[in-house]
């Protein structure tokens, strides 16, 4: 509630004493809110090594919240060295727990061969685990994968199905691909009106493609070429 503002007004301060008292008895939670706080530096002075071994002690008790976290610091090299295998071990912990964020992150590290052998069928997995779970992420990976035969045959149909999943959450990437699909009538009737709003969409969150092919297709009405 402190560390919220939610009831009183926000105060790290005091946020950090009672995630403290409760860490100290071993708190899962709290221990992992407590390495939130160091690694944001709210409250108390911004310490990676601090933030991992609460982290750590959150996860060893199979938070996995924590677990996801120590993955992408190992995925992102910060804080630690960057290390694509640690990474895979944890978000595995925490995928297994159902965690869509590690779900996501461990069908990457599929997909891309990192820490692991590429392998575009589990990365498929692993992202529909995720993407059956609403993570927009994961809806845009998904459709992108059928859109390009990675794991699973080239299915366009598929790929609008997922791809306007991720772009009506507001994935510009999503909002980009759906345009094109219906700039050229692959797996959707080709709509070029519908292609540009999404285009539109996807150009008001700085999309560069996006707002190059919607100037294109302006140029086009316009009679231009």
């Amino acid at each position: 509630m402190y560390s919220n503002g939610l009831g009183v007004p926000q105060d790290y301060s005091q946020a950090f004493d009672w995630y403290s008292k409760a860490a100290a008895q071993d708190d899962q939670h709290a221990q992992g809110n407590f390495g939130c706080m160091y690694i944001d530096g709210e409250g108390v002075t911004q310490s990676f090594s601090t933030a991992m071994e609460w982290f750590n002690k959150s996860a060893e008790q199979g938070n996995a919240d924590a677990q996801a976290i120590i993955g992408y610091l190992y995925y992102d090299g910060e804080g630690v060295a960057k290390d694509y295998s640690k990474a895979r071990e944890w978000f595995a912990k925490a995928a297994e727990q159902g965690n869509a964020f590690s779900q996501h992150n461990l069908g990457c590290l599929y997909h891309d061969g990192q820490g692991v052998e590429q392998d575009y069928v589990q990365a498929m997995t692993w992202y529909r685990k995720a993407a059956d779970q609403d993570y927009m992420e994961a809806q845009y990976s998904v459709g992108r994968m059928y859109q390009n035969g990675h794991g699973v045959p080239v299915d366009y149909s598929q790929a609008s199905v997922w791809l306007l999943k991720a772009a009506k959450q507001g994935h510009d990437g999503a909002q980009y691909a759906v345009g094109k699909l219906y700039e050229y009538g692959d797996g959707v009737p080709q709509d070029v009106t519908t292609a540009m709003e999404w285009y539109l969409k996807a150009a008001k969150q700085w999309h560069r493609d996006a707002r190059k092919r919607l100037g294109c297709l302006y140029q086009y009405e316009a009679g231009f070429y």
